[in-house]
């Protein structure tokens, strides 16, 4: 654990030092230590604010794992509608996260398994 509060600490400094776009990368990671720390509601705020849905930057890695944090995070059905939106971005030729994505949605009730 205290690797992760160190690497905290260290972006949180970088956060300091930083501005613009370059703080939501940030903040995605911070979102991805929380995760490794099983501390859910902490990631899912930091997605938030380092991840823009809409964006075309945004990856359907990205759009998952927060979803995976709101999930975890007892928002449903926010992490439906990213689940959704992970599913929408994901190439047809990535068909084990097509899979991932169609099986949580599955378990959610949104979704029969087309597998």
């Amino acid at each position: 654990m205290k690797s992760y509060d160190e690497a905290l600490s260290c972006f949180e400094k970088a956060l300091e030092r930083t501005s613009g776009e370059d703080k939501r990368e940030i903040y995605k990671q911070i979102a991805y230590v929380y995760t490794q720390k099983q501390d859910y509601k902490k990631a899912y705020k930091f997605f938030k604010k380092g991840i823009s849905v809409f964006s075309a930057k945004t990856t359907y890695q990205d759009l998952f794992d927060f979803s995976s944090a709101a999930l975890l995070s007892d928002r449903i059905d926010e992490a439906i509608f990213y689940l959704k939106l992970a599913n929408n971005k994901v190439p047809p030729e990535d068909k084990k996260y097509k899979e991932r994505i169609e099986s949580q949605l599955a378990r959610l009730g949104v979704l029969e398994k087309s597998w």
